[in-house]
């Protein structure tokens, strides 16, 4: 067993135990369904394709004014 941290809890499945170096505690929890880590770059990543999309619509915005004002300097 590795050191003292949450495991998998042997008794009961789905759930976790604290495992203190030398046996295990009462202490027990449910194991979190994303961890700091994950959260972290789920965050990143959707900030990356908010600028993204960001950015896009900034030249979708652009071409549109620009196809206007030489539609418009045609006439």
């Amino acid at each position: 067993m590795d050191g003292p941290g949450w495991h998998v809890d042997p008794q009961h499945q789905g759930g976790q135990r604290w495992w203190d170096g030398q046996g295990w505690t009462d202490i027990t929890r449910v194991p979190a369904l994303v961890d700091a880590k994950q959260l972290d770059r789920i965050v990143h990543q959707l900030s990356q394709i908010r600028i993204g999309v960001t950015f896009l619509a900034a030249v979708a915005v652009l071409g549109l004014i620009g196809g206007f004002l030489a539609a418009v300097a045609g006439t």
